[in-house]
């Protein structure tokens, strides 16, 4: 008997510990992808991506790699120095080992906003990611509509 809660409370140690693992690792490549942005590296952003990506948003128009790309290079050209941005993680989904869905949100503050006190823009994404290589890379994004 002793053996099997042993069992029990350690298993559910290490369940616990790989979805902290998990959410560590996702936290970091969010962080990872927001260093990318800010430092306007394009290739370095786009390696966050599969080169399969689509992105959809809440009025149903949808974007592919090319279409991503271009505007993500607009945006990264139009960040000024003392931007701010974070992702934080609400939730995630273990779809498999290798394939998660996570529900995020997007901070945003520019110069203008933080010298000025405004408040951050925020936008809400349903986000799917598949490991391979041991690296995460979002295969899916879905801007939630706000509500």
């Amino acid at each position: 008997m002793l053996t099997i809660a042993a069992c029990l409370v350690l298993g559910s140690q290490m369940y616990g510990d790989r979805d902290q693992k998990v959410r560590d690792d996702m936290q970091a490549t969010y962080d990872g992808y927001a260093r990318a942005v800010l430092a306007h590296d394009l290739d370095g952003t786009m390696a966050f991506l599969t080169p399969d990506i689509v992105w959809i948003y809440p009025n149903g128009r949808q974007q592919h790699s090319a279409e991503i790309r271009t505007e993500l290079k607009q945006w990264e050209d139009s960040i000024k120095p003392g931007t701010k941005m974070h992702f934080s993680i609400e939730r995630l989904k273990m779809d498999t080992d290798d394939r998660l869905e996570a529900y995020v949100t997007l901070h945003y503050r520019t110069p203008e906003m933080i010298s000025a006190n405004k408040p951050e823009a925020t936008s809400k994404w349903h986000d799917t990611w598949i490991q391979s290589h041991g690296r995460w890379r979002n295969v899916r994004g879905e801007q939630l509509a706000k509500g």
